[in-house]
């Protein structure tokens, strides 16, 4: 979308702001502010598809559906999560599971939860 700079009236400007908004709108309906990054949005949403998803996992056609993009960008997501082991390939068939990375995740911040409440309280009561 182009927007026209300096010579628009208020009406172009609050225009051009909707529009922005409707283009940076989530399809779950949440607003994306300027700090989000989208394809990193994308795969945190890839996430939780296949978390939600039955244990043999998903298909990439599956996953596509569900988080509404093309199957080439899903399956690059979902490569991308594999290289890195948040999400593997699970058999029969091509489909995607929870990887491993996330019980090493897990671990960690079960740890740095456990280290918080035994330190105890941070003020003087």
């Amino acid at each position: 979308m182009r927007v026209a700079r300096g010579s628009g009236t208020a009406t172009d400007s609050n225009d051009s702001r909707v529009a922005l908004a409707a283009e940076n709108t989530e399809p779950d309906g949440d607003q994306a502010d300027r700090y989000t990054v989208r394809s990193v949005a994308k795969a945190m949403r890839l996430i939780d598809i296949v978390a939600d998803g039955p244990p043999e996992g998903l298909t990439l056609s599956d996953l596509a559906r569900s988080l509404g993009a093309s199957k080439s960008t899903t399956l690059a997501l979902a490569r991308t999560l594999t290289t890195s082991g948040v999400l593997r390939h699970a058999r029969p068939g091509p489909r995607y599971c929870l990887g491993t990375a996330l019980i090493r995740l897990g671990d960690i911040t079960e740890g740095s939860c456990r280290s918080a409440k035994s330190a105890g309280p941070r003020w003087p009561s």
